[in-house]
Parts: C-alpha cells; sequence; structure tokens
C-alpha cells in the first residue's frame, strides 16, 4: 500500500527509508509526522546520517513494505545522532480543484 495520507505515514513511524543519493546508501528513519493545521496538509521529519550533510533536493526514499517515494527534502536540524530533514506533504483536493 502507497503512503498518501498523515494516518498511513504514521504507521512506519519509526522506520527506516534507503535513499540512494549520488553513488552512495543511506538510512532515513522517520521520527515525526505532524499535521499543518490544513486538511491534508502535514510534515515529516527523516533522521539521517551525520555525514554528508545533504543539500535541500529531491531524494529518492524506499520503504520495505511500502514502496519508492521522491521527496523534497530540507536539512533543519543537526544533532549528535544525525541530521533532521523535512518534507512539507500538501495533498490537494481533487473536489476542489475540479471547481469552475
Amino acid at each position: 500500500m502507497r503512503l498518501s495520507t498523515e494516518e498511513q505515514w504514521q504507521q512506519v513511524l519509526n522506520t527506516p527509508f534507503i535513499a540512494r543519493v549520488a553513488e552512495s546508501i543511506a538510512t532515513f528513519r522517520l521520527v515525526e509526522v505532524k499535521s499543518l493545521g490544513h486538511a491534508r496538509t502535514y510534515n515529516l521529519l527523516f533522521q539521517g546520517p551525520t555525514e554528508p550533510l545533504l543539500k535541500q533536493q529531491i531524494i529518492s526514499l524506499s520503504h520495505e513494505e511500502r514502496g519508492d517515494y521522491d521527496l523534497f527534502l530540507v536539512p533543519i536540524a543537526r544533532a549528535e545522532s544525525g541530521v533532521i530533514y523535512e518534507a512539507v506533504v500538501n495533498n490537494r483536493d481533487e473536489e476542489a480543484d475540479s471547481c469552475p
């Protein structure tokens, strides 16, 4: 099952995602899913390795059970345990998009 809602992302909290960046592979862990107060808008926080520090970019993440995702990740904090990256998800309302 693809991850397309906040609730579905909650189900994979603290599980690993494998990222292929340039010519290396790194493990990211989803550490937080938080509503941003608007319907279908939330952020995902991933903890990645301390090195290398990745620039904000689209990163391909692969989850063993849920498949592959391309997310625009932005580094927002650095700690001893790793770098925290944020992705903001805004699932548009298709009904609202179809209004004239």
